[in-house]
């Protein structure tokens, strides 16, 4: 059965996210810190090489008020941008990679490893970099180049997710070889930060932690609001065929950001008033459209340890939560358990019964509820992310720190 939206939370209430030790499992050092006072940290240079999984853009816009940001990010899209005291200093053109993205795969994204090192020699120049901050094993072998070189003085290698090795022979072998390739560059790695608890890489690098990611704050205004919102690269697993079920039932508008072959096989399924918005990379464009629904929704069919959500981040829950839009989702990650203690969200079996009623029981809460419940939640993790990079970058950089 889903879990019922709490009506309210304790003030000041701390998030727990990784500080239960029932959540990290062995080996996994826990994000609990020490109360620190009165530090003043220098402007560190810091470049940021990641693949478009979470909210990097976000994530460098917080970290610059530690130092110079320049956020390379490689995905399905390539972007550059540069972060100073919060602000945006510079924003490269998107570009489109999915051209070319099959090939990068197939050779164990090699491309994307020579094209991240060519922008950080183009974006820093002679500058030398404090500390990178490196997704993956592309990004990470990148991270590992620029130290090898003088670069860089520390690397710190950004475990996104984890693919069990599973599935078509070829697949296997694939998955088996980036597993190593992750294995390799975290053990030469001076940290290795994970986006979940569960993901089981690194493990002989004994300075291993849990890195919670910042959440946006879209500052919409409470209102009415009028459809269900979803935005993702669309497969069999997120249960698209259930949510045009429940809203041909009922007559519910519908948002769909995001594109995919499988997506445009089903799409004779939705009722008629949804809108389909396409693949979008303009994030005010997106967040317009999901401030106007009252339902996010991030199901995933397979909830087992063989699937790959398993052990990631929901990041579509990102986008919704900074509209203070509540979520239905299933108990996939480990965040659906935050969700359903915060009062965020819905979490529910990936059934049709349950999926209906949760998206009714959303579509009929109080949105100034909905939103207070968010806010909160909002404030207190993103302070637990604030300690932690604090934290880290103290021991990272000692150079560019002072105290009094």
């Amino acid at each position: 059965m889903a879990h019922s939206m709490r009506q309210g939370t304790p003030a000041g209430r701390p998030i727990d996210f990784c500080l239960r030790l029932q959540w990290a499992p062995s080996g996994v050092k826990t994000c609990k810190l020490p109360t620190v006072s009165r530090i003043f940290i220098s402007m560190m240079n810091i470049v940021m090489l990641q693949t478009m999984a979470v909210n990097d853009r976000g994530w460098a816009r917080m970290i610059s008020s530690h130092g110079k940001v320049v956020l390379i990010q490689q995905g399905h899209y390539e972007r550059v941008e540069i972060w100073e005291k919060g602000e945006m200093s510079y924003e490269g053109p998107t570009v489109d990679r999915r051209s070319y993205y099959l090939l990068d795969e197939i050779v164990l994204n090699i491309v994307s490893t020579f094209r991240v090192l060519v922008y950080t020699f183009k974006f820093t120049g002679k500058q030398k970099i404090d500390l990178v901050i490196a997704a993956n094993h592309n990004c990470g072998l990148a991270g590992l180049i620029l130290k090898a070189v003088g670069k860089t003085g520390k690397t710190v290698t950004f475990m996104t997710d984890y693919l069990p090795v599973r599935g078509a022979f070829h697949v296997r072998i694939h998955r088996w070889l980036t597993g190593w390739l992750n294995e390799w560059v975290t053990y030469f790695s001076d940290e290795v930060w994970l986006l979940s608890p569960r993901i089981p890489v690194g493990m002989k690098n004994p300075h291993r932690f849990v890195v919670p990611i910042v959440m946006n704050d879209n500052h919409c205004p409470v209102q009415a609001r009028m459809a269900v919102g979803y935005i993702g690269n669309s497969s069999a697993d997120h249960g698209l065929e259930t949510l045009f079920a429940v809203c041909r039932k009922h007559n519910l508008l519908l948002h769909v950001i995001g594109g995919s072959a499988y997506l445009d096989s089903i799409k004779h399924l939705a009722p008629p008033e949804t809108i389909f918005h396409g693949v979008m990379t303009d994030l005010p464009a997106i967040r317009e459209i999901i401030s106007k629904c009252y339902c996010g929704y991030a199901v995933y069919c397979d909830t087992s340890p063989g699937s790959y959500s398993y052990y990631g981040f929901p990041s579509k829950t990102l986008t919704y939560l900074a509209s203070n839009v509540p979520v239905v989702t299933t108990r996939v990650s480990f965040f659906s358990d935050i969700i359903a203690e915060q009062g965020i969200g819905l979490v529910v079996e990936p059934e049709f019964d349950q999926i209906e009623k949760a998206i009714l029981t959303l579509k009929n809460a109080d949105p100034a509820t909905s939103a207070k419940l968010i806010n909160d939640f909002r404030s207190s993790w993103n302070a637990e992310v604030e300690r932690f990079h604090r934290e880290r970058f103290q021991i990272l950089c000692p150079a560019c720190e002072s105290m009094q």
